[in-house]
């Protein structure tokens, strides 16, 4: 689904958009992140329903509908929940720095289910 090396500046994000079959059991997304660049490299993560945040010009996160919020994403972290079936979501990378450092997120996802 998501395997890549992406570069964020202060203050932008990246989004994957991706659906769950329809009628499957135990759908997970599962994936790693390694993060780099800052004072601090953590990055944040954002799954939500497509129908309830749509990406027009920047992502007011605090107002989505979200499955996954995780705002300190560092080398080497895990994610692995579960998410409903028939359902199309964002995966969204997010760097927050105010001070003008750029991140280096490395990426590794994938959807699985029954």
């Amino acid at each position: 689904m998501v395997h890549e090396s992406i570069a964020l500046d202060a203050g932008y994000y990246k989004y994957y958009q991706f659906s769950s079959p329809q009628n499957a059991m135990n759908v997970r997304l599962v994936g790693t992140v390694s993060g780099t660049g800052g004072i601090v490299p953590h990055i944040l993560i954002y799954v939500v329903d497509t129908t309830q945040c749509a990406p027009s010009g920047q992502f007011n996160f605090q107002e989505c509908k979200s499955y996954y919020v995780n705002r300190y994403y560092t080398d080497g972290s895990t994610v692995d929940i579960y998410l409903p079936a028939g359902t199309s979501f964002y995966l969204a990378f997010s760097n927050d720095a105010v001070l003008g450092e750029r991140k280096i997120v490395d990426a590794s996802f994938t959807l699985e289910s029954q």
